[in-house]
């Protein structure tokens, strides 16, 4: 480039009294490194820049999220895969204690009553800790999270099957 072209990020001015281009470099997902080139059909670099920020800019750094979290992604599933493999995931293995009923629906309901909670109404939660309480009443403290059946799940009011009772 001559000495009195100005280049921004994205922005490239091939010719001092050309056209000003968009120009992008990035990876596909198989690694291979691409350009996009499009002429901005203007030489006048104040629109120019406002084209990009207005139009291009929100689109290229969603590309850029979406390639981070594709990079993340690539580098974390084995890791998980790894761990759902060998059984140990949430800090339970194969010879933990089994998760109870019980313990369940107490960390929901405490989760659903604690201050600050604006996600949930106040006696909405309430009103779900109660169905909470009941549910952990008719099936057992002690039954085994893990273990529960649609059949039992739909004990208090509706079959999973057969609709509302």
């Amino acid at each position: 480039m001559d000495g009195g072209m100005e280049s921004n990020k994205w922005l490239w001015q091939p010719h001092k009294t050309g056209p000003i281009y968009l120009r992008l470099t990035y990876r596909n997902a198989d690694g291979q490194r691409k350009t996009f080139v499009r002429s901005l059909n203007t030489s006048h670099w104040p629109t120019a820049r406002s084209t990009r920020d207005k139009e291009f800019a929100p689109i290229i750094r969603s590309i850029d999220e979406a390639e981070a979290k594709h990079e993340l992604i690539h580098v974390l599933y084995p890791e998980l895969e790894q761990k759902l493999q060998t059984g140990v995931h949430g800090g339970f293995t194969a010879d933990s204690k089994p998760v109870t009923v019980k313990e369940v629906l107490d960390g929901y309901t405490k989760a659903m009553l604690r201050p600050g909670n604006f996600q949930t109404a106040e006696w909405t939660a309430r009103r779900y800790a109660t169905i909470c309480t009941t549910f952990v009443n008719h099936i057992g403290a002690d039954h085994a999270a893990a273990e529960i059946t649609t059949e039992e799940a739909g004990v208090l009011g509706h079959d999973v099957d057969q609709g509302p009772r």
